[in-house]
């Protein structure tokens, strides 16, 4: 019997795995699912069907997987983001922590803030220590409405939180003040407060400074937004002695002004360019609004315009009183008496072989104490003795010009034009030029020419040229 060749099948020429081939291929090409479901369809062929069952199920999950990851893609691209950022911040915080950036920046800021600087005075003085020599000023937040008891002169701790406080009793301040009346001088003597526990003993709130001259950093502003006010306190800490090294964090200073826990301090706004403060007002009154923490902000007068911050209490130094002044007089003396004087006669006996002859640092303060109270005694005694020199000695910068002019010649002028002049000088030309605040008249001989023809006028008008706010 002659053998039948086998069936051929419908489509001549073209075999199973030339099929397999061409589907293969086909679905390889359509992906991930298509290569699952080729593979399956290869099964198929050789007859292995749980096999072609269970790889066309995996290739549809596959697909669908895919088309619900392409409809959600956006979304879970961000929540991915949000947890890389969560993730980065928490390394970010705990490598700050470990590295007890807190407690070097408190250190940093003691360094910075220990000396009182009297900017632009060109005299003799020694490196005056600001806890030494400081007088605490007397404030108040009244205005002609406001009641005797309300407007009564307060301390600067009046308007901190005490350490009892849960919340902010006057969380936006203004401090508002003349030339020479200590602002920035307050604000350091805060700083250091707060970084060397002074605060204590006060009963206030503890809180971490944060000290920022708008002079410094105003041409960064572009918005009421931008720089973010962690951003710029990241890059002004930076600049700090011994912190260029140090591990600052972003994160960790926004954490603790969203907790409340800051106490920023905006010092200078009236040095800004008058073409630029309004936005730099709208930038300082967002960051006060966003964060929970205590604000205090200074100006002079013409530099702060209320009708741009929300919600911000107006607090005005006041002239010094006879008290005050006293209290700088001794102040001033016993310090400046040693520091020029004394300490190098005590350091220099240290070094006599015989030791009758050193002095002990007990005698060598006690002498210095005993010449300090002369000095100072003469000096109350002119100031108090003539109601101009009285009068004129109205704030710390005055009366620390008249200190300083009477340290080095022991006797005040007799003629008021040598101190005037130097008053001017300094007020006029020496302090604006070290904070490179830019005068429409930079020289102050001619600002004193023109001033000295505005006073005539008043005065032959009958107008009290002393209460002129001109």
């Amino acid at each position: 019997m002659t053998q039948q060749p086998p069936p051929q099948p419908p489509y001549k020429g073209i075999g199973l795995e030339d099929v397999r081939k061409v589907l293969d291929s086909k679905l390889v090409n359509t992906g991930v699912p298509g290569a699952i479901a080729g593979f399956g369809i290869s099964r198929a062929f050789e007859g292995e069907w749980w096999q072609f069952g269970s790889l066309l199920g995996a290739a549809a999950g596959v697909w669908f997987l895919i088309k619900l990851g392409n409809r959600f893609a956006p979304k879970v691209e961000r929540v991915i983001e949000r947890a890389d950022q969560a993730f980065n911040r928490q390394v970010d915080l705990a490598l700050v922590n470990r590295s007890k950036f807190h407690q070097q920046y408190l250190e940093a800021l003691k360094t910075h803030c220990r000396n009182l600087k009297v900017e632009g005075y060109k005299g003799r003085l020694p490196r005056l220590v600001l806890e030494e020599v400081y007088v605490p000023l007397r404030m108040n937040a009244g205005t002609r409405q406001t009641s005797l008891e309300q407007y009564r002169s307060r301390p600067i701790w009046d308007f901190l939180p005490k350490a009892q406080d849960r919340a902010f009793p006057e969380r936006l301040l203004a401090v508002i003040a003349d030339p020479g009346y200590g602002k920035t001088t307050l604000m350091r003597f805060l700083t250091l407060s707060f970084s060397n526990q002074g605060y204590g003993a006060q009963g206030a709130k503890e809180l971490i400074p944060i000290l920022l001259l708008f002079r410094e950093f105003y041409s960064r502003i572009q918005s009421q937004t931008q720089p973010p006010l962690s951003q710029l306190i990241v890059e002004e800490v930076q600049n700090l002695p011994r912190c260029s090294e140090l591990r600052t964090s972003e994160p960790w200073f926004k954490d603790q002004l969203q907790q409340g826990k800051c106490l920023v301090m905006l010092d200078g706004l009236d040095e800004v360019p008058e073409a630029q403060r309004d936005t730099v007002s709208r930038w300082a009154n967002w960051q006060m609004q966003n964060y929970p923490s205590q604000f205090i902000l200074t100006s002079r007068p013409h530099g702060y315009d209320s009708s741009l911050f929300e919600g911000v209490q107006r607090v005005d130094i006041l002239d010094f009183n006879n008290d005050q002044k006293r209290t700088f007089i001794h102040q001033w003396y016993r310090f400046i008496t040693w520091e020029l004087i004394w300490k190098a006669h005590w350091s220099e006996s240290q070094h006599e072989p015989d030791p009758q002859k050193r002095l002990s640092r007990q005698q060598a303060e006690a002498e210095s104490n005993a010449e300090a109270q002369q000095g100072a005694d003469d000096l109350s005694r002119q100031v108090f003795g003539d109601k101009s020199l009285t009068d004129l000695a109205k704030n710390p910068l005055l009366i620390t010009i008249i200190a300083a002019t009477h340290e080095a010649s022991e006797q005040l002028p007799k003629r008021r034009v040598h101190l005037y002049q130097e008053i001017f000088k300094l007020l006029l030309e020496y302090r604006p030029n070290r904070r490179d605040t830019r005068l429409t008249i930079p020289s102050a001989e001619t600002n004193q020419l023109i001033l000295q023809k505005l006073a005539l006028e008043l005065t032959l008008a009958g107008n009290d040229v002393g209460s002129c706010k001109c």
